[in-house]
């Protein structure tokens, strides 16, 4: 449990990491599309999605996921030894993400709390990400609830 408390300490709010570049690639964006069975074109036809007004195709929404981490880098944390769940994810996009963008994510611990206060089984870690482009601007920000458990 001591580790799990060492984990769980407070003073890593607000710990940033970052920034990470991702390029966006079409055939990232077809592979994406298709493994989550969206056969909307315009995540695989580049021409319907040029006429729909967009430089290339549009990411599905939950793109962002391909967007990988180290965990173990978490503010100094290391959770490669705990078995961590995803309990939440959401997105909100100022645009969105089309093939050859250049992504740079920066993210922050944002919350951590205890999940069980009375067996300190478990607990959580908010991660805030920020996306934006080559020229700086925002493109999404995402919000990504970690569950990490304790000892047994």
């Amino acid at each position: 449990m001591e580790v799990l408390e060492k984990m769980l300490d407070r003073t890593h709010i607000g710990v940033a990491f970052g920034p990470t570049s991702y390029d966006v690639e079409a055939g990232a964006i077809r592979r994406f599309a298709e493994a989550i069975g969206d056969s909307n074109q315009i995540h695989h036809d580049s021409a319907y999605a040029a006429a729909a007004g967009f430089s290339g195709l549009v990411a599905p929404p939950t793109f962002p996921v391909t967007f990988h981490f180290d965990s173990s880098k978490l503010g100094g944390l290391d959770l490669t030894k705990r078995g961590v769940l995803l309990g939440e994810q959401t997105f909100e996009y100022e645009r969105p993400i089309v093939a050859g963008d250049r992504i740079s994510v920066i993210r922050r611990v944002d919350e951590i709390g205890d999940g069980d206060a009375a067996s300190n089984a478990m607990g959580f870690f908010s991660i805030l990400e920020e996306g934006t482009d080559a020229a700086g601007k925002l493109v999404y920000r995402a919000r990504r609830v970690l569950i990490v458990r304790g000892s047994s």
